[in-house]
């Protein structure tokens, strides 16, 4: 008999992994605004200039330690210290001190790069402060005559690591036993440095009264642990986006963006069709929470031929962390 797997087996938790991660959805900042974050173990203070650039930063001030999101304030392209009013700029130098004309040299704010794409502004997170080594995609659909912007979107607060999130999505067998449907047939997956791409006919049908019964595929791509597009095609068209944005190593913000085509909208049984359709996947999202929450993870895991490339997928994600996992 195969010796049984011990708890000595369950590994500690996973380290939180370089890459581009979701800040906050671009509406939610307005020039002038200030917010306290708190993602990669790090207390954050995002700003957005008054001329609307964004920004993020290590929320303590360098001079003597005050946060910069509580009773921060934005003048001009600086963000105002609360304490002795010292002046940071959106590249993390300082330049202003309201009482010394002297400034020190050495004065810097750490700044993380940012880039506004897609509705969301994303942030650049490597623990050694490397430059981004690749680009936030851009969904081309978004902001066209067609799609326009976000139609819905979801956030929430998961306890999980995005490498377990991400995971679970290739981890085909659990389909049936959680959420009681057949999972995707002709799956076809690819890994090409940061991306990692899968996807499938759904083997799902939909039917609209007098519309036609028409499968769906879907293809998923991933680039790094933070950041997922989903395309899904037939009878209409939706696009999500996801971000998985470690607050620390064992809590995730989580946040699922709607991109639908006007068109679809505007004929009323396709759109009943594309709620129930978006709700659906909402629903069964949901229900894997809680087994993410309690589960561990495991870095030599029993398996058996008939689960998904999970070995694959762990050696991919492999690339965005400091040491081996």
């Amino acid at each position: 008999m195969p010796e049984a797997i011990s708890q000595d087996s369950v590994a500690a938790p996973l380290p939180i992994a370089h890459g581009w991660y979701l800040a906050l959805y671009a509406d939610e900042l307005p020039p002038g605004g200030v917010q306290s974050l708190e993602y990669v173990g790090r207390k954050l203070v995002i700003f957005r200039t008054e001329d609307g650039q964004a920004a993020l930063a290590d929320a303590h001030c360098p001079h003597l330690g005050a946060h910069l999101g509580v009773g921060g304030k934005v003048i001009g392209s600086a963000l105002r210290c609360p304490f002795h009013g010292w002046e940071w700029d959106y590249r993390g130098h300082c330049h202003s001190i309201p009482y010394s004309k002297v400034i020190p040299p050495s004065a810097r704010l750490r700044m993380y790069p940012v880039v506004e794409r897609n509705g969301a502004v994303w942030f650049w997170y490597h623990p050694k402060g490397t430059p981004p080594e690749f680009e936030v995609p851009v969904i081309p659909e978004w902001g066209s005559a067609d799609y326009g912007v976000q139609w819905d979107r979801h956030t929430w607060s998961i306890r999980a690591h995005p490498q377990d999130i991400l995971e679970n999505g290739i981890d085909f067998p659990h389909v049936m036993t959680v959420h009681g449907f057949d999972a995707p047939s002709n799956v076809v997956s690819s890994f090409e440095g940061p991306l990692y791409r899968w996807g499938a006919d759904t083997g799902k049908e939909i039917e609209l009264l007098d519309k036609r019964r028409e499968n769906f595929s879907f293809r998923v791509d991933t680039w790094g642990l933070g950041l997922s597009q989903v395309h899904y095609h037939g009878l209409f068209s939706v696009i999500f986006q996801i971000g998985q944005t470690p607050v620390d190593a064992t809590m995730t913000r989580m946040s699922f963006s709607v991109l639908t085509r006007e068109s679809d909208r505007a004929d009323p049984q396709i759109a009943a069709a594309l709620r129930r359709y978006v709700a659906d996947n909402v629903r069964t999202l949901e229900q894997d929470f809680p087994i993410w929450a309690n589960k561990v993870y495991r870095e030599q895991p029993l398996l058996c031929a008939a689960d998904g490339p999970i070995h694959a997928f762990r050696r991919w994600a492999a690339q965005f962390y400091e040491r081996a996992v």
